[in-house]
């Protein structure tokens, strides 16, 4: 498991007050993005100068409590599955109180970055993926 902490932010909000719900998907990959920058590992690099992409090709998610202005969320991101060729990521944001406020899935598939045709998960992605597997919470 990864976690990754942050507030609630104005921009986050919808009209009521409270997260816009596209935005726990943005959450989510802000989770991801910091994931792979503690395995040594930045999306800049990927996208700008790596032989593979790892695209969205899933998205989903669930809500379950409202988000207000300025909470402190901590988003925990687990391996939910992997074949040979895609990955499946979970996501569970969390408040301050513990209570779990949306729970979001994505699916990524790994292309090369030039013909956009299914390749191996490179050697890179999986470790960072098996060391998400292998911690515990207190770890991170």
């Amino acid at each position: 498991m990864f976690c990754y902490q942050t507030r609630v932010k104005f921009a986050d909000l919808d009209l009521a007050g409270t997260v816009f719900f596209a935005n726990h998907l943005k959450l989510a990959h802000e989770t991801y993005e910091a994931m792979f920058k503690a395995g040594g590992l930045s999306i800049s690099d990927i996208i700008q100068g790596g032989d593979f992409l790892l695209p969205i090709v899933h998205a989903e998610a669930d809500y379950k409590r409202l988000v207000k202005p300025d909470e402190l969320l901590t988003i925990e991101i687990e391996v939910a599955g992997a074949s040979k060729c895609s990955f499946t990521l979970s996501y569970q944001i969390k408040k301050e109180t513990g209570d779990v406020a949306s729970v979001v899935k994505t699916v990524h598939a790994s292309i090369n970055s030039k013909t956009h045709k299914v390749i191996p998960i490179p050697d890179q992605i999986k470790t960072i993926l098996n060391g998400i597997r292998s911690a515990t919470p207190s770890a991170r």
